[in-house]
């Protein structure tokens, strides 16, 4: 048996959508005789009747009756998987994979994400969160576009671009003496 054709599939659904071969071939804006001679080819292929004619009505057989829930699950997919194929090739679709930290992640990227995705709607992002030194083997092996990570990243493998500047602060007890202002990790290593 030859492999399904998704013309007569879609010929054969709009027969039994409308009823009658005249309709359908309106629908499909074929003529008359090209659906009768699609539904034939579909019923050689497959060596059953799927369509049985009471004057100008069209019937389903029982073996038509089940191919009908086969050939609209199969159309439906036909029409998904062209979707996103044209979306690919009309530049409707993009994807992003980004590595970032949980910090990040949590604080700083939702507000930019919702303006992003609303600003462009079939962008897809993928998130990854992590440690600087995975976002960056990521990248290096490219199973991210871009990475956020903490500086320094001295590697000469990637371009480095600093987003902001992020600063730190000590919280120490309110009875300690002595505290720098500017709290080193030197300081830091003396504290018991």
């Amino acid at each position: 048996m030859r492999s399904l054709n998704l013309d007569q599939l879609r010929a054969f659904v709009e027969v039994v959508a409308h009823g009658n071969f005249t309709a359908a071939a309106k629908e499909l804006n074929l003529s008359q005789p090209a659906v009768t001679h699609q539904i034939q080819e579909l019923e050689r292929r497959l060596n059953v009747t799927l369509v049985e004619r009471l004057g100008k009505r069209a019937y389903l057989t029982e073996a038509g009756e089940k191919l009908i829930k086969h050939a609209r699950s199969l159309l439906d997919e036909d029409s998904r998987t062209r979707s996103d194929m044209r979306r690919f090739a009309d530049g409707w679709l993009g994807r992003v994979r980004i590595g970032t930290s949980m910090t990040v992640l949590m604080y700083l990227l939702p507000s930019l994400l919702r303006k992003l995705k609303t600003d462009h709607p079939q962008l897809e992002i993928s998130l990854k969160a992590g440690k600087s030194a995975e976002t960056l083997e990521m990248l290096r092996t490219n199973a991210l576009d871009l990475g956020l990570c903490a500086l320094p990243v001295e590697d000469p493998a990637f371009e480095v671009t600093p987003l902001f500047k992020d600063e730190l602060v000590a919280i120490l007890p309110s009875g300690m003496k002595r505290i720098p202002n500017k709290v080193t990790p030197a300081f830091l290593s003396q504290i018991r």
